[in-house]
C-alpha cells in the first residue's frame, strides 16, 4: 500500500440546488451523507464563502439531486462555475418541488427536498444538516444510473453491478 496524500473517498456526486434571484442554482458537493433515518436527515459539507451556503441560509431549503452518466458533463460544469457570477439555470430541466421553494432536476435518478435544520462548523467546511421532506425516484432508475466521484485525480465512476442484497450474510462472516 502507498500513502494517499489527498484522501477524498468515493461518494455519491449530488447537485445541490438553491434558488438564487428566482433562478435555480445547481452546484456539486462531494461531502454528502445521510445522518438519520426517522426523519431522514442529510448533510453537505460546504465552505462558508460559497454562494450556495448564503442562499441556503437565506431561503432555508435546498434540493439534492443525484447525477446519472448523461448528466455528468453538465454537473461537472455546474460545480466549476460560481453561481455568484454565472447563470447556471439552463444546464438542466427543472420541476417544482412540492414541499420547498428550491426546484428539483427533472431528469435526476433521485431527488430530495430538504429543509435546513442546523450546521456544524469545522476548520474549512461547514456541515449543513437538513431534513428530507420528500424523496423522488425516477421511474425505472437502477444503481447504474448513479455517478460516484472521489473529487480527485481518480475521477468519476458509475455504480457497478449489484454484488448481493443487504443482510445476505445473516450476520455470519
Amino acid at each position: 500500500m502507498i500513502e494517499w496524500l489527498r484522501p477524498q473517498y468515493p461518494a455519491p456526486y449530488p447537485l445541490v440546488v438553491v434558488v438564487s434571484g428566482r433562478k435555480p442554482n445547481p452546484s456539486t458537493y462531494i461531502f454528502f451523507g445521510q445522518f438519520n433515518e426517522h426523519p431522514p436527515v442529510v448533510g453537505i459539507g460546504i465552505k462558508e464563502k460559497r454562494h450556495t451556503y448564503r442562499m441556503i441560509k437565506e431561503t432555508g431549503d435546498f434540493s439534492v439531486n443525484f447525477v446519472d452518466p448523461p448528466m455528468l458533463r453538465r454537473a461537472d460544469a455546474a460545480g466549476l462555475l460560481s453561481g455568484r457570477r454565472h447563470d447556471k439555470s439552463d444546464l438542466f430541466r427543472w420541476e417544482p418541488s412540492s414541499t420547498i421553494n428550491s426546484p428539483r432536476i427533472a431528469d435526476a435518478p433521485l431527488s430530495l427536498e430538504v429543509v435546513y435544520l442546523e450546521e456544524v462548523k469545522f476548520t474549512d467546511h461547514i456541515l449543513i444538516l437538513g431534513e428530507v421532506r420528500k424523496a423522488w425516484a425516477r421511474e425505472g432508475a437502477t444503481p447504474e444510473d448513479f455517478v460516484v466521484s472521489s473529487y480527485s485525480s481518480m475521477g468519476y465512476f458509475s455504480v457497478g453491478k449489484k454484488l448481493e442484497r443487504w443482510g445476505f450474510s445473516g450476520g455470519k462472516p
